[in-house]
C-alpha cells in the first residue's frame, strides 16, 4: 500500500459534526474548537484537559490527548506504518491512518468532517471472524487489512480488534461506521516470561466478580470463533438510537483527563495517582459517589491481587452537563502468575498511602484503607463501613461468578483467583 504524507493538520468530529481541528506546526501540537460547535447547546469540550474556548489550545497536552488515542504497543505502532502505509509512527500520521474509530467519540479525517452517512458495514460469519481475529495475532494491526474500508484505533498494549453487532450479526464496519465490540484475545506469553494463556478467563473472571460486588462493569463474554478464544466486550463509548443507528460517546481515559503522556500512565513512573483522580472526581457529576466507587475499586484490585490498574484504566463520559465515572474495565489478576514472580515484587499501580507510601502488595495491609481513604478527600468512617459491606460480600459473590462460568471457561484460573482472594482476606481477617 503506498505511503501517506506527513500529516499536517486533522478534522475532528462527533458524530458527522465538527468539533475542531488539531495541527502540528514546527513540531508543536496545537487545538482549536470550531466556532459552531462551541455555540450548540450540546457541546462539551473533547478533554477536561482541553477546555472549550474560542482560543488556541497549545502544547504537550494536546499531543498527549490525541497520543492516548493509539494503541500503546510500539509493535502495532510500526504494523500500521509497515502494513496500513501510515508516514511514520508520530502521533498524526497514525492517526491519520486508523483514526476514524477512536476510543471514545472522535473521528479524525484529513478531510473536513462530512455529516455522517448511513452505516455501512459486511456481514461476517463464524469462520470470517475467525480469519479476522487470526490477522490480528499474526499482523499485529488490530485486525484491519491492506484495503481502506475497515480502520479503527484502540489504546492498550493487548492484541485486539473491533466489530459492529446489528440487528443480530456480527460485521466488519466499513468507512466511518462505528464499531460496537472490542474482541480481545489472549496476550500469551509476555516478555518477561510470564504467562498469560488464560487472560481471557482471567479478565472475564474479574469484571463478573466485581459486577456481583456491585460495580458498574464493562459487559464482557468469552466466546469461541475457530480455534480462537476471545473475550467479547461491548463498548461502553457506543449507543444505539431507536431508528438503529449507532451513536459514539464521548469519553477519555485518566492519563488524557489530566494532560499526562500515555507512557507515564503508572504513578511511579509519573502518572496519575489515586489522589488526583479522586480529585478530579469530587467536581464529577456525581461527586461523592465516583470518588466511592473508585476508592472501592482500588481495595478490590487490592483483594483481586489486580497490579495493573493504571490511570489509562480508568475513564470519564463528557458530555454539556459535564463529566462522570465510566463502568470499570480491563481487570487482570496476577494471582494465577504468582508461580512466575515472587509476592514480594507484585507493586499496585497506585500508591495506597497511610502513615507511608505502600505500593508493593504484600505490604498493604486493612489499616491502611481508612487513611487511603481519607488522603483521598473521604470519609476514614464511611470508608471503613464500605470496605466491610464488600468484605461480607466476598463468599457470595464469588458464588455467583462461579454460576456464571460458561462451559469454556479455564476452571484452573478461576480457582487461582478464587483462593488468592480468600487466603488475602481470611490472612488479613477480613472474613
Amino acid at each position: 500500500m503506498p505511503r501517506r504524507k506527513a500529516t499536517r493538520e486533522l478534522h475532528c468530529g462527533i458524530n458527522g459534526i465538527k468539533v475542531g481541528t488539531v495541527r502540528r506546526k514546527s513540531g508543536t501540537f496545537e487545538f482549536i474548537y470550531d466556532d459552531e460547535w462551541l455555540g450548540a447547546e450540546y457541546a462539551h469540550s473533547i478533554s477536561l484537559s482541553l477546555p472549550m474556548t474560542s482560543k488556541r489550545h497549545t502544547g504537550e497536552r494536546v499531543r498527549y490527548f490525541f497520543d492516548n488515542l493509539l494503541p500503546d504497543n510500539e509493535e502495532v505502532r510500526q504494523q500500521i506504518v509497515d502494513r496500513i502505509g501510515a508516514y511514520s509512527t508520530d502521533t498524526m500520521d497514525l492517526l491519520s491512518a486508523i483514526g476514524r474509530d477512536c476510543v471514545g467519540a472522535l473521528s479524525l479525517s484529513l478531510t473536513e468532517i462530512p455529516p455522517e452517512p448511513s452505516m455501512q458495514m459486511n456481514p461476517v460469519d463464524e469462520n470470517e471472524i475467525n480469519e479476522i481475529l487470526n490477522h490480528a495475532v499474526t499482523g499485529h494491526t488490530l485486525g484491519m487489512g491492506d484495503d481502506d474500508t475497515f480502520r479503527i484505533s484502540i489504546a492498550g498494549a493487548q492484541e485486539k480488534t473491533a466489530l459492529t453487532y446489528h440487528r443480530g450479526q456480527w460485521h466488519q464496519p466499513i468507512g466511518n461506521t462505528p464499531t460496537t465490540h472490542i474482541f480481545k484475545m489472549a496476550m500469551g506469553e509476555l516478555p518477561s516470561g510470564i504467562n498469560m494463556e488464560q487472560s481471557v478467563d482471567n479478565e472475564w473472571f474479574c469484571l463478573r466478580f466485581m459486577h456481583h460486588l456491585g460495580f458498574d462493569v464493562a459487559h464482557a463474554e468469552i466466546e469461541v470463533f475457530g480455534e480462537q478464544k476471545v473475550l467479547v466486550v461491548e463498548r461502553f463509548d457506543r449507543h444505539t438510537d431507536e431508528d438503529g443507528q449507532i451513536l459514539r460517546i464521548s469519553q477519555e481515559d485518566m492519563c488524557q483527563a489530566l494532560g499526562r503522556a500515555g507512557q507515564s500512565k503508572y504513578e511511579d513512573k509519573g502518572g496519575p495517582g489515586a489522589f488526583e483522580i479522586s480529585d478530579l472526581l469530587a467536581t464529577s457529576q456525581q461527586g461523592l459517589k465516583d470518588q466511592q466507587v473508585f476508592f472501592l475499586s482500588q481495595y478490590v484490585f487490592w483483594l483481586l491481587c489486580a497490579i495493573d490498574g493504571h490511570a489509562k484504566n480508568f475513564s470519564v463520559y463528557l458530555d454539556a452537563s459535564g463529566y462522570w465515572l465510566t463502568p470499570i474495565y480491563d481487570v487482570l489478576s496476577a494471582y494465577p502468575t504468582l508461580g512466575k514472580i515472587q509476592p514480594k515484587k507484585a507493586k499496585m499501580a497506585m500508591r495506597v498511602k497511610s502513615k507511608n507510601s505502600h505500593y508493593h502488595w504484600h505490604k498493604i495491609l486493612p489499616r491502611h484503607w481508612p487513611n487511603h481513604a481519607k488522603f483521598s478527600g473521604l470519609s476514614p468512617d464511611i470508608a471503613q463501613e464500605l470496605i466491610g459491606a464488600i468484605n461480607e460480600e466476598l463468599q457470595g459473590a464469588l458464588d455467583k461468578t462461579w454460576a456464571d462460568a460458561p462451559d469454556h471457561f479455564h476452571r484452573e484460573t478461576g480457582e487461582q483467583i478464587t483462593k488468592g482472594v480468600l487466603d488475602l482476606a481470611r490472612k488479613k481477617l477480613l472474613i
